[in-house]
Formats: structure tokens, sequence, C-alpha cells
């Protein structure tokens, strides 16, 4: 130490011995504390002569800010609500991410998997492997699921559920699950949706009858109320009704109806989802392709009396109630969702 302590001294230094060994002990010290070394940009160290530095400023990231968008508030809190567990809460949010302009509804796409990514996800599900390669297709490359707003119609009410649960209760969940999807869709507030789901036809919520199509689809756009403006709908089929081993309930056993039947939905739902970015674009094109490809399909699966055998979508033609949808809001943590029937608040 005395040794170290007589170099850390100045050789011009003239003071008493006593005083100089005091001093150099005090630098040896400092010396050896833990601090950033004065080549860290904007730190002193006290072992430094003290001299003038310049303190950088922080660096700016170039990343836009991505704050919580009012529609994945609401699904957090409804999760939250339900008591959903944190792995199929943050599965669901990382589907519903991306750009707000698209808006692409299935139903209960993640119901008979159990991944723990969006990417283990799509690698399971058919149906979202055909959704993110139509829209890839449909957009040059650009979109794809991790870019793209994916809403479940029936928000956290899982087909599982209804083996457990009495069928009133089950119809009741339904419906709340509906008026929450409906307040997201409202706060998301797409320019264009895409509907790839046919199970809401019997809805009593009018605005989720709207958002189910038709087996064999739809190739009319139709329009929705949004915030008071009509925004283009675009009904195509749900991408497990053509998969192997689910095309045969309808096709029937004939192989070569079966690939005909696939080639001609194919066909149809990719032509759909253009169509659908071609209205992102303000470009509406009326043509008969899409009409074409419908009356080939029906008269492929018709009986001789013009009904098909199966039907895997169909459009209700009872009478169904109508329920109000009328103010479900967030305040604090209280999310009041109003029904025709019944009115719940439902405090966290």
């Amino acid at each position: 130490p005395l040794a170290h302590a007589t170099s850390c001294t100045h050789p011009s230094d003239q003071r008493q011995p006593l005083q100089k060994l005091a001093g150099a002990y005090v630098e040896m010290q400092a010396s050896q504390l833990s601090f950033p070394s004065r080549r860290n940009s904007g730190v002193l160290n006290i072992a430094s002569p003290l001299r003038p530095r310049t303190i950088p400023q922080p660096q700016r990231s170039t990343q836009p800010l991505q704050p919580i968008r009012r529609y994945l508030e609401t699904l957090r809190l409804y999760a939250a609500l339900l008591g959903v567990n944190k792995a199929s809460a943050d599965l669901a949010e990382a589907l519903a991410r991306g750009r707000g302009d698209l808006l692409v509804v299935l139903l209960e796409p993640l119901e008979y998997f159990k991944p723990t990514t969006l990417e283990e996800a799509i690698a399971a599900s058919h149906a979202l492997r055909e959704i993110d390669r139509w829209l890839k297709q449909s957009s040059g490359g650009e979109r794809n699921l991790t870019n793209t707003v994916v809403l479940d119609v029936r928000v956290f009410s899982s087909a599982r559920q209804r083996e457990t649960t009495a069928a009133q209760e089950m119809i009741e969940r339904d419906e709340r699950s509906f008026a929450v999807f409906q307040k997201m869709v409202h706060e998301l507030d797409p320019k264009v949706i895409i509907t790839c789901q046919c199970g809401t036809a019997n809805a009593r919520n009018s605005f989720v009858r709207q958002m189910s199509s038709t087996f064999p689809p739809s190739p009319d756009r139709k329009h929705i109320q949004i915030r008071g403006r009509q925004v283009p709908l675009y009904r195509g089929c749900h991408p497990g009704v053509y998969k192997a081993g689910h095309i045969e309930k309808w096709a029937g056993p004939n192989t070569k109806k079966q690939a005909q039947c696939r080639e001609i939905l194919t066909s149809l739902l990719g032509l759909i989802f253009r169509r659908a970015f071609q209205a992102l674009s303000n470009v509406h094109v009326v043509g008969s392709q899409e009409r074409t490809l419908r009356d080939q399909l029906q008269r492929l699966l018709c009986y001789g009396n013009g009904s098909l055998p199966v039907r895997p979508c169909q459009q209700s033609s009872a009478e169904v109630l109508t329920i109000g949808f009328g103010s479900g809001h967030l305040v604090g943590h209280m999310f009041t969702l109003h029904f025709k029937s019944f009115s719940r608040k439902l405090q966290l």
C-alpha cells in the first residue's frame, strides 16, 4: 500500500510526509471504487481531474410510439373480467394487433390448438395459414397475420365451454361476447372488413348477424354501419370448408368433385380478398367472376331439386330478436354493457 501510495503522489508535491500519505490514500481509495470509467460518456469519474465535460443527449428512437389502442384495452379488460388465463389472452391480443384499416373476422380461430405464440398458432391452424396466404397474395406480400387485425366474433366464448355450461347461460355469454366484439369493431373503426365465418347467422345481435357469411359465399359487396359511416363488408367462407377431411362431409366421397369444389372455393376466397384490398385503395370493381364461380359451385353441389345436400353456412330464415348495443364503455375499471333485457356492471 505504501509503495502504491507513493506512486500515486505527484513528484512535485512538497507537503509533509503524513499529509502526503493521507492524500495519497484518499486518491487510492477513490480510484478503486467501482464507478464507471471516464470513457463512459456523460459520467464523471471522481478519481479524474475535474474538467468541463459535454453531456450527450439521449438518442431518440426512430420507431413511433405504439400506444395501447382502445379496442385492445377492451379485449384485455374483458379477458380479466372472465378470468381468462394470461397465455390465451396474450395470444388473442397478438392476433388482434395490426394496422387498423383492414379487419378480418373469424370464429374461434384458436379453439382447438394450444399454441404459445402467434407463429405456432399459424403453423397449427389450417384456417390461419390460409388467411395468412390470402393476405400475402392479395397485397403483394405487404400484409400478413402479423400486421393485420383478426378478431374472434365470439370473444373468449368457445365451443368447449358448451360441453359443461347450461344452454341458456351459454347463450347469454355468447351475446355478451358479441357485444364486446361490436364495441371493439367500433373502436377499431376499420376501412374494410372481410368476414370468414358463418356461425352467427342466428345471433340476437343484429350487428353480428351481418358479420355472418353464407355458403356458397356471397360475392356481392355489402356495407355495415360503423360510427355513422358505411364500411365495405366482404363475406367469404371459412377456409375450413375446403380442408381435407372436412370437404367430404358436404361434397361427398367423389374425389373429383372434392377437387373441383376446392378449386372453386379457393379461387372465390382469393378473389374476395383481392376485392377487399382494392377497396382499401378506394377502387370498387364490379365484375362477374365472383358470381360465375359461385354459380359453378352451386350447380356442382345441387341435387336435382336444386337444393344443396349440406349447408356448412346457412343464413337463418327464422325471425330473430334484435338486441340493441347501447353504450359499452370504460370508466376507470368499470365495464358496462347495456343489453335489451338486462344491464350488468362488471367490476374488476
